[in-house]
């Protein structure tokens, strides 16, 4: 699925909004929703939403204003990939075969399933959405990195952005 050559924008598969709650906007504002021409755009929509939030709780959102310095410059340079964007492990669906011979036990991939936030995001957002979700209690970070590109820094950044959206 990450092969899938780039469409020249970031959105849904249909090339309307984002699916993903960190793009949703009660007033459907496309500046917040998307699509995308650039990942700038996609970057300051981010910011958009997070200052929308602070104004409606009737505070001037600081955080808003570092994020629309700062991340077209620090998440930029990403080409737009097809992305489940909520990949983790209740969404995939493993079958156990036996090695009649041997005894061994052997794992696949036999279905992705929740495909609903699925779309044309920048190549980090696979990783880095699942990362700013990590509880950090088991080894699961390390085994998603075994199975999708790492992006730290890109993960560390939306992480702060999720904190900043979330709660």
């Amino acid at each position: 699925m990450r092969a899938l050559p780039p469409q020249g924008f970031y959105g849904s598969i249909a090339k309307g909004p984002l699916p993903y709650r960190y793009f949703f906007s009660r007033d459907h504002n496309p500046a917040i929703t998307g699509p995308f021409e650039t990942e700038k755009e996609f970057n300051l929509a981010l910011s958009e939403h997070s200052r929308q939030n602070w104004a409606d709780n009737g505070k001037h959102g600081w955080i808003s204003d570092f994020f629309a310095r700062n991340l077209p410059y620090a998440l930029q340079g990403h080409r737009s990939t097809f992305t489940h964007s909520d990949l983790h492990r209740q969404n995939i669906l493993i079958q156990q075969t036996t090695d009649p011979l041997s005894g061994n036990k052997h794992y696949t991939i036999a279905a992705i399933i929740d495909w609903e936030t699925a779309g044309w995001y920048p190549a980090y957002w696979e990783y880095a959405a699942a990362f700013a979700l990590f509880q950090w209690v088991d080894d699961w970070p390390e085994k998603f990195e075994k199975i999708v590109d790492p992006w730290p820094l890109e993960a560390a950044m939306l992480r702060f952005v999720h904190q900043d959206l979330e709660y």
